[in-house]
């Protein structure tokens, strides 16, 4: 396979973080999650600091999509997978998330019930239209899946 810079996006829970990790053991290519970025950094040059010593690698995964910040992400990638899941299914892993966290049974930043609402408030924000318009310049190397194991068979063919 060709493409060595991936760009995952899609709305909270779509299985973002999943798929990124799994490429990075199929493909052995280091996994960068945006999230680590965003809370990580105060600000968005900061941030942008990060992503710019990420992309300038030769080879990496990143997920997220935190808009403004992250769109040389698009720009950087061979290919920009795109999942989109039901909102109905992306609140049950938000749900997964939380229950699996709050027991020590998944690594990852801690979470409350506070925190679990947030989500499920940017869930349900999450603006599918305004991400295709985000990425539409980069349709030649955009990838739509309905889930993320989906998109993990179609790597693995390849």
């Amino acid at each position: 396979m060709n493409a060595k810079k991936f760009h995952i996006i899609g709305g909270p829970g779509s299985g973002k973080s999943y798929l990124g990790k799994e490429l990075s053991k199929l493909l052995k290519i280091n996994y960068y999650n945006l999230d680590k970025i965003y809370y990580g950094y105060s600000n968005n040059s900061e941030r942008i600091k990060e992503l710019n010593k990420i992309i300038g690698k030769k080879e990496w995964i990143i997920e997220g999509h935190w808009c403004d910040w992250v769109k040389k992400g698009f720009a950087s990638s061979n290919t920009i997978i795109f999942l989109d899941l039901r909102l109905l299914k992306r609140d049950l892993n938000l749900f997964k998330r939380l229950f699996k966290r709050t027991f020590n049974l998944e690594k990852g930043r801690k979470l409350n019930f506070g925190d679990f609402v947030e989500m499920l408030k940017l869930s349900h924000q999450w603006n599918r239209v305004e991400i295709n318009k985000t990425v539409e310049k980069y349709s030649n190397k955009t990838i739509m899946f309905k889930k993320a194991d989906f998109a993990l068979d179609y790597m693995k063919s390849k």
